[in-house]
C-alpha cells in the first residue's frame, strides 16, 4: 500500500527472480533495505510478503530514526518523469 512507503523492484536477470524492498529518502533516491527470492514471497497477500514489508520498515527505523521516508499516494512524489505501464 502507498501509505507504507515501501517500494519493490524485480530485477529480471539472473534467475531465480528476486524482489528488492526499499524506501525513498528523497525524490529519485531509493534506499534498498532488504531482498527476498520471489518464489519464497508467493503472492502479495502472503505472510512472507507482509513480513518482508515489515522488515523493510523496521530496518528504516533502525538506521534512519527519527527521519521518515516519503509516504505519498502520488508516484510522481517518488520518481521524476515516471511512466507507469
Amino acid at each position: 500500500p502507498a501509505h507504507d512507503g515501501v517500494w519493490t523492484m524485480k530485477p529480471s536477470q539472473p534467475p531465480p527472480g528476486i524482489r528488492i524492498f526499499g524506501q525513498f529518502v528523497n525524490k529519485d533516491v531509493l534506499v534498498v533495505l532488504d531482498w527476498r527470492e520471489r518464489i519464497v514471497l508467493e503472492d502479495y497477500n502472503s505472510l512472507a510478503w507482509k513480513s518482508a514489508i515489515r522488515s523493510c520498515k523496521q530496518r528504516w527505523a533502525t538506521l534512519f530514526n527519527p527521519y521518515t521516508s516519503i509516504q505519498e499516494d502520488d508516484s510522481h512524489a517518488y520518481i521524476s518523469n515516471i511512466f507507469l505501464v
